[in-house]
């Protein structure tokens, strides 16, 4: 009987561990932070170059996240889509597409995981792309930034 009850309780504990761990690494995290060295737009404001944290607005969802500054100047709350790439990045990172000097904040991505979180592409980003590619200019740039 002990231990047909020993295996029961390993086998619970795995299952509980298993299970556990995916859905924490591919929630964003209560709290992340990252460097950006330059400015940059989300949902059509420009956000100065500095420290930012990134978030989940609520724990229902991991949809709608808000960046905030280090200093609560600047804060910006977003939807995302969940989308699938080929290979993990082994740090989360923010994803920016650079035309020029503009950058636009593209993606978050969670170390380890193959499922990320994407932006709808702005008006003024599809303005962009057009243009560039109407002056035959080579695609964006991809620029991706460590979250610590």
């Amino acid at each position: 009987m002990s231990k047909y009850f020993i295996s029961v309780m390993a086998s619970c504990f795995l299952l509980a561990l298993l299970s556990a761990a995916p859905a924490g690494a591919q929630q964003l995290g209560t709290l992340e932070r990252a460097v950006i060295p330059f400015d940059f737009i989300v949902r059509g404001k420009t956000l100065p170059a500095g420290t930012y944290s990134i978030r989940r607005i609520n724990d229902d969802t991991s949809e709608a996240l808000v960046i905030q500054s280090q200093n609560l100047r600047n804060r910006v709350a977003f939807e995302t889509e969940p989308f699938v790439s080929r290979q993990a990045p082994r740090r989360s990172e923010l994803v920016f597409d650079r035309y020029g000097d503009t950058y636009f904040l593209h993606e978050i991505r969670t170390g380890g995981e193959t499922e990320g979180r994407e932006l709808a592409t702005s008006r003024a980003e599809r303005d962009l792309k057009r243009e560039t590619a109407k002056n035959n200019v080579a695609e964006p740039e991809t620029v991706a930034v460590a979250l610590y």
